[in-house]
């Protein structure tokens, strides 16, 4: 698998919380990702990420642009990133059948 010009492998670090075709997707998306983020020191925000919700003062929601993720996997006060999945109904609800 390929992430941008990263190669992305089993020893990817434990930090990216995102499975193999989830990765081999983004490399393809352009859009910004909604991504959990936990970080080593306090108020620290990666560079290039935009901020959205502040957790604590190590754990936030941001926006990552489709060419950060290289750096977020480099950077060594980044603990986590656990990019945002919606979730889909496993049945449709009828609503007032």
């Amino acid at each position: 698998m390929v992430l941008r010009s990263m190669q992305v492998s089993r020893t990817t670090p434990a930090k990216l919380r995102a499975s193999g075709s989830f990765l081999e997707a983004l490399g393809r998306c352009p859009q910004p990702i909604l991504a959990f983020i936990e970080v080593a020191e306090d108020n620290y925000v990666p560079r290039g990420v935009e901020l959205r919700n502040r957790l604590t003062e190590r754990q936030f929601t941001a926006l990552i642009p489709a060419g950060v993720m290289d750096g977020l996997l480099r950077d060594s006060n980044v603990l986590l990133v656990q990019p945002s999945v919606g979730l889909q109904p496993i049945s449709p609800v009828g609503l007032g059948d």
